[in-house]
């Protein structure tokens, strides 16, 4: 039973960020937005919260292929041991929380799978404990380490690839920009402030 999960959450391994269906049938490229921070980072958490919550409540979803890595200023050592900033706890859920990303596709079933979706928990669980979360993690910290420039904080915001640096809170400024199709109705943005 194990290697029957393992195959099937391989296979969606290879690309474990959201997305939504398309707009239209021949939707432009849909703008690129990763978010590279730390399960118990505070700034990571309010940002996440009161900032990237808010494209899940509107359709500004529709044009962003959205990837989170839950890695940040961690440090892999060569014994694929894993060394996080606010310690073992954080190591564990940046683990569960690349688990869970290959197994719910959506915001609103990630914040709420443990709570609501037994069935999923249990895959997310399994994925923690044979194997496949240290491989997530692990890809997380390759990607994390190839970034340029370099992470320099978190949350570490990048839109197609270019960071926003301190300009973080307004990304979906910087989609609308990015965005090659017809303006988007969405693409009016009031920061948190």
């Amino acid at each position: 039973m194990a290697s029957s999960f393992s195959a099937r959450v391989l296979l969606s391994v290879i690309n474990f960020s959201f997305s939504t269906p398309a707009i239209s049938q021949y939707p432009p490229e849909k703008v690129s937005l990763s978010i590279y921070y730390e399960t118990l980072c505070p700034a990571c958490s309010e940002f996440i919260v009161y900032n990237l919550s808010k494209i899940f409540e509107s359709s500004i979803l529709g044009i962003v292929d959205l990837n989170l890595v839950p890695y940040g200023n961690a440090k892999q050592l060569w014994n694929r041991t894993t060394i996080c900033t606010h310690g073992s706890d954080e190591c564990m859920l940046n683990t569960i929380q690349a688990c869970n990303f290959i197994v719910n596709n959506n915001f609103s079933e990630w914040i709420s799978c443990f709570e609501r979706r037994p069935e999923k928990r249990r895959i997310i669980i399994d994925c923690y404990l044979h194997g496949l979360g240290e491989k997530l993690e692990s890809q997380c910290a390759m990607e994390t380490s190839y970034l340029y420039p370099p992470l320099e904080y978190l949350p570490w915001v990048t839109v197609n690839n270019i960071p926003l640096r301190i300009d973080f809170q307004n990304f979906v400024k910087y989609i609308c920009k990015a965005y090659k199709g017809s303006p988007h109705r969405n693409c009016q943005w009031t920061p948190y402030l």
